[in-house]
């Protein structure tokens, strides 16, 4: 199954890690995401192999859930949801943004594409690489507005909001030697409407990692 190395900065998303009943990866490569998926105990896998020394993603789940594979890209995983009779059909895709400004026009016209393929409550998650808000960035040079005002209308367009989540505010710190730290929102959920109804207490956290300058995020269905 090949071994993990512990100095990979995987980017790291468990839903409803109580359950264990789905994960993703991304930025990861082959062999780490396998040894992953193996020690979170998931026994059904999908994973799109990195590019040379950069990307990967990989979705993880339990063999309850019934997971039908729509596309893939190196951006991307999207999938429809049939888990057990307490769950109706849903859409989850895994969302990987371009991290070069100059190409994050051809994410946005990959979210966009992807939303007119079905109308099921959809969850989108994962690391956008883009923040919303000049709020939801600390050090560093000045986000530029017409960036995130493209985000903004992207989110709007496909008829996407943000799901609830607890603090801390930002999932991304860089810091360097002197101290020095910059920190933004990089990492999110965005939910359609009809997703809220199915899951009204579902709760997005961030959560703090020693091997990566990204929070895993945590998505718990409902309240312990």
């Amino acid at each position: 199954m090949g071994e993990a190395n512990e100095g990979d900065k995987d980017k790291k998303l468990k839903v409803d890690e109580e359950a264990r009943s789905l994960g993703i990866l991304f930025a990861t490569h082959l062999g780490a995401a396998k040894v992953i998926g193996d020690r979170c105990g998931f026994n059904e896998g999908f994973i799109v192999p990195s590019e040379g020394s950069s990307g990967g993603l990989a979705l993880f789940w339990d063999s309850e859930i019934a997971i039908q594979v729509l596309s893939f890209s190196s951006s991307h995983i999207d999938v429809f949801i049939e888990g057990s009779s307490n769950f109706n059909r849903w859409r989850l895709t895994g969302f990987y943004g371009n991290p070069d400004t100059s190409k994050r026009v051809e994410s946005w016209q990959l979210l966009n594409s992807l939303s007119i393929v079905s109308h099921l409550p959809w969850l989108v998650i994962g690391y956008f690489n883009e923040i919303r808000h000049a709020k939801e960035k600390e050090g560093g040079a000045a986000r530029s507005y017409q960036l995130m005002a493209c985000f903004n209308n992207l989110i709007d367009f496909c008829g996407l909001e943000e799901l609830e989540f607890v603090e801390p505010n930002f999932t991304w710190i860089y810091q360097r030697g002197d101290g020095y730290q910059i920190r933004e929102r990089l990492d999110r959920a965005l939910v359609s409407s009809d997703w809220t109804l199915l899951f009204p207490m579902a709760r997005l956290f961030h959560k703090s990692s020693p091997i990566s300058d990204h929070s895993p995020l945590l998505l718990k269905f409902f309240e312990d």
